[in-house]
């Protein structure tokens, strides 16, 4: 009905091409209205919203409920690791969390075990070193991020990139090759799609700023040392040839000294 409307007052664009899109998508069959006006209200589509009284039902939908925040701080008693968080816990309101660091991570399959680790770690420090947000692509338990990449996949990231303060990929021989549009298992499309588009980013970024690396800390496990060590790609990479190792708290915390230290001193 909403898109029939769409295209009855409007011809169908732009609002009729993201309600197609979510047609498109089987898991997207059931959403529903509440989760379908967040969507076009997130997008700024108000083509057909104009037509209908949705900022009073919008405001209905939210009136008792505290806002949801894309990047935020996670807690351990919640059921981590997953981010973005996608509603408070009763005892916090992300409204008011404040970090001292956000960034995005990155990182492939055969990484993962290790890099939930680390996630789990920099949202729960161990020591007064600050906070740091985590925001993750390959979350499927995130329906915020997952509905958003689904509809705007590349523009969502590319406007969560410009909100981080660093983006931290976590290197493998997996991460590796996928970057270098080398990898040929198609297990996981998306993860590799997403995580070249990021590198792409980086490498603009990096460009644009004169070949200064102001964005990129990666990561590495230390048992992929010798691969990643010895890649050509990481030696001659000037986004990649500075890294940090991650398999103990101790470095992990030291890492995020650094990168919460890093932006106090950007802020000042």
């Amino acid at each position: 009905m909403l898109s029939w409307n769409c295209w009855k007052h409007n011809g169908g664009y732009p609002t009729r091409a993201v309600l197609g899109r979510l047609e498109e998508k089987a898991e997207k069959k059931d959403m529903t209205l509440r989760e379908v006006l967040e969507v076009l209200e997130e997008l700024g589509q108000h083509d057909v919203l104009d037509c209908v009284p949705w900022e009073e039902g919008m405001k209905l939908f939210k009136k008792g409920t505290q806002k949801i925040e894309v990047l935020t701080q996670g807690s351990a008693d919640e059921g981590e690791p997953t981010s973005p968080r996608v509603s408070p816990s009763p005892r916090e309101n992300p409204s008011r969390i404040i970090l001292d660091a956000k960034i995005l991570m990155v990182f492939a399959s055969d990484a993962r075990t290790e890099a939930m680790r680390v996630v789990h770690q920099l949202r729960n420090p161990l020591t007064s070193r600050g906070k740091v947000g985590v925001l993750l692509l390959t979350d499927p338990d995130n329906y915020i991020v997952a509905r958003q990449l689904t509809i705007e996949g590349c523009n969502s990231i590319h406007k969560w990139f410009k909100q981080v303060n660093f983006v931290v990929p976590v290197l493998s021989p997996k991460f590796l090759l996928q970057i270098q549009n080398r990898d040929d298992d198609n297990t996981n499309k998306e993860e590799k799609l997403y995580n070249r588009f990021v590198y792409r980013l980086l490498l603009d970024h990096y460009v644009s700023r004169g070949s200064k690396n102001l964005k990129c800390r990666p990561l590495y496990p230390v048992e992929f040392s010798r691969q990643v060590l010895q890649s050509e790609l990481v030696k001659d990479n000037g986004l990649l040839m500075m890294l940090w190792k991650c398999s103990s708290e101790e470095s992990v915390e030291e890492f995020a000294k650094i990168i919460t230290n890093e932006v106090r001193q950007r802020r000042r």
